[in-house]
């Protein structure tokens, strides 16, 4: 019976390692479950040897008895490393406790071989010779057994996790029956309970451990647990995609039901193609013919149609805001311009007031024509050069120290031509002033002239860079102290400084 049970499990094994070659499309999961097969295969070559090549070789025979435990071991751990590849990335790493679970695996493994030594797997009575008889289960025999289940349970369990179709968890209660049938054939074995058939021992290890792995494996492909190829021609039925395969001859393999047909010919030479505006189409060569796929654009172009109308209405939005704000803009400068304007009408206004009279006076007295004017030069160049400078203020906020030179040098020369002694010295070295700096420096320096000209003979003006000092000679010129002037008489000549704190340029 043993041999004819070997013969037919051989069989079974080689045709279940050709069934997972070609049916598993993951090389990872297809890498395990062909191993599983080959387990089987060397599960029933150890057995066969056993009783046939070695019967009466009792050391080489209990050996490979010791033998049966590497695939009755290494069968269960593969299975369960199998279940934690299932719809994982071809990269990604297994967790660390199964390499922890294959470490025990192994360590079991070790304990089963060289239980000659120790034996805390299977303990030897007197006068034993060989596997059939004399010796009874010790501990690790129990652990052996227990880990089975425990890693059989861990494979059902995981195979549950990963899978995420309906239909295969609705039939879920058939791996509960295997792990159910599993673990009472086990109980029968440890409790050596005889199950016989007409006569004929039905439950030994190396078939219960072919007959309950090597038939989940088949029944978690049927069911869809473990992705496969083997339905792929109720794929054009089922799926939504618009795909289609043709032979090396161009001939039709198949077509989903969305396929849009079209002429085929020389498409090979183009990766991917547009059949129409809303279509494109991808072709790749396969081995055996080409696969082709229709990818949907429509949704994708309405989207893009939607997304150019917002653009386009967001583009003239955008230009009608950069309008206003332009017109903020030109608001704004001409609002500063008109304060501008503004604040220099009220800066000039006494000087504009005295003009008024000097014109009237001379209207009154044409013989003070020719002074009168004179004078008016001089306020006159006042106006303009306090406009200049409170126009350049207004854009800039510092001023070059030489703006306020031009400033004074104007005010000299028509000093000059009322027959005042005028004189103005600076030195050469260029720098900046702030702008309300330069604005007020010459205001009051305006001040002072117009409070010392009716009785001034002679002026001198030094401009430095930290401040404006002024010296002014006439009979009884008194003048006022104000906020930023520091005055001093001595000997007829009043002096007036006035601060800049200019910035010194490098």
């Amino acid at each position: 019976v043993r041999y004819f049970s070997s013969f037919y499990y051989t069989i079974l094994s080689v045709v279940l390692y050709l069934h997972f070659n070609n049916s598993i499309i993951d090389k990872r999961l297809r890498r395990y479950l062909k191993i599983i097969a080959a387990m089987i295969l060397i599960f029933m070559f150890i057995r066969l040897e056993k009783y046939v090549s070695f019967f009466e070789n009792k050391t080489v025979t209990r050996f490979l008895w010791y033998c049966f435990y590497v695939p009755i071991l290494s069968i269960p751990q593969i299975s369960f490393f199998a279940t934690l590849t299932i719809g994982k990335p071809k990269d990604e790493k297994m967790p660390f406790y199964t390499a922890v679970t294959g470490i025990f695996t192994f360590i079991l493994i070790i304990l089963t071989l060289t239980n000659d030594w120790h034996q805390l797997v299977f303990r030897f009575h007197a006068g034993f010779t060989d596997a059939t008889g004399g010796y009874t289960y010790a501990v690790f025999y129990y652990v052996i057994c227990f880990w089975s289940v425990l890693l059989l349970a861990l494979s059902i369990h995981s195979l549950m996790l990963q899978n995420s179709f309906d239909y295969a968890k609705k039939n879920a209660w058939l791996l509960f029956v295997y792990l159910f049938v599993f673990v009472v054939l086990l109980i029968l074995t440890v409790s050596n309970v005889q199950t016989e058939l007409w006569g004929r021992e039905i439950c030994e290890v190396p078939e219960m451990m072919s007959f309950i792995f090597g038939g989940l494996c088949v029944l978690c492909l049927s069911m869809g647990f473990i992705p496969s190829n083997s339905e792929y021609r109720a794929l054009p039925s089922t799926t939504s995609l618009a795909v289609y395969m043709a032979d090396s001859n161009g001939r039709e393999v198949f077509q989903s039901k969305s396929w849009i047909p079209f002429p085929m010919k020389n498409t090979r030479k183009s990766n991917s193609f547009f059949l129409d505006k809303n279509t494109r189409v991808f072709c790749k060569p396969i081995s055996g013919g080409c696969a082709y796929r229709q990818m949907d654009l429509s949704e994708i172009n309405a989207i893009n149609d939607e997304l150019k109308e917002v653009a386009d209405a967001l583009s003239e939005e955008k230009e009608l805001i950069r309008l206003e704000n332009e017109l903020k803009k030109k608001r704004a400068k001409i609002d500063a311009k008109s304060k501008t304007y503004d604040d220099i009408a009220v800066k000039v206004l006494p000087q504009s007031t005295v003009i008024e009279s000097l014109v009237a006076q001379t209207k009154k007295n044409p013989e003070n024509f020719d002074y009168n004017m004179r004078v008016v030069c001089i306020y006159v160049s006042y106006i303009k050069r306090m406009s200049n400078l409170m126009l350049m203020a207004s854009e800039k906020e510092e001023l070059e120290r030489a703006d306020l030179q031009l400033a004074l040098a104007e005010s000299v020369r028509y000093l000059r031509k009322t027959g005042i002694i005028a004189d103005l010295f600076f030195d050469d070295i260029e720098c900046r002033l702030s702008s309300e700096r330069i604005v007020s420096a010459y205001h009051l320096f305006q001040i002072v002239l117009e409070e010392a000209l009716p009785c001034l003979k002679a002026i001198q003006i030094t401009l430095l860079d930290k401040e404006v000092r002024i010296n002014v000679e006439g009979n009884g010129i008194q003048l006022t102290d104000r906020p930023g002037i520091r005055t001093q008489a001595e000997d007829g000549i009043t002096t007036v400084k006035i601060p800049l704190n200019a910035e010194v340029f490098v």
